[in-house]
């Protein structure tokens, strides 16, 4: 949903965001990691490796994947859904925001205390590398 936003509403010039996801099936002897993308309207899995958790190697190997899979997705896979997000016209934030909440009136209460946006100026937020515009365009943050 995304890319077809930045393709319908960005700069024409935008790279496509990686749709990829990466997902673990396992049962008490094993673990399976899979690789999910869509191209088109299609969804394709893939698996990647099966590791046998009772060989100590091996549940170390699934261990440093997991690993490096969770720090690509908080830094770079992150990034690269931050900046395009950036990239988007405000109006496209108003227009995805009328079709439906995707957080309960709870749900956002709870991430305002637990981070305590409301405490902190607009250049702190920004100091700290959050976008103020999208927090408000969420209703994170009061205006």
């Amino acid at each position: 949903m995304l890319n077809e936003e930045l393709m319908e509403r960005g700069p024409k010039d935008m790279t496509p965001i990686d749709n990829s996801a990466f997902s673990v099936s396992m049962n008490g002897t094993e673990a399976r990691l899979c690789i999910t993308w869509m191209e088109e309207e299609t969804f394709y899995v893939q698996k990647i490796r099966t590791f046998a958790l009772q060989e100590a190697q091996q549940l170390l190997e699934f261990r440093k994947c997991i690993l490096n899979i969770m720090d690509y997705g908080r830094n770079v896979r992150l990034e690269s859904i931050g900046s395009a997000l950036d990239l988007l016209p405000e109006e496209t934030f108003e227009s995805v925001k009328s079709r439906s909440d995707l957080l309960s009136e709870e749900g956002l209460e709870s991430i305002k205390s637990v981070l305590d946006l409301d405490l902190l100026s607009d250049e702190e937020l920004e100091a700290q590398g959050m976008n103020v515009r999208r927090l408000r365009s969420r209703n994170i943050l009061r205006p």
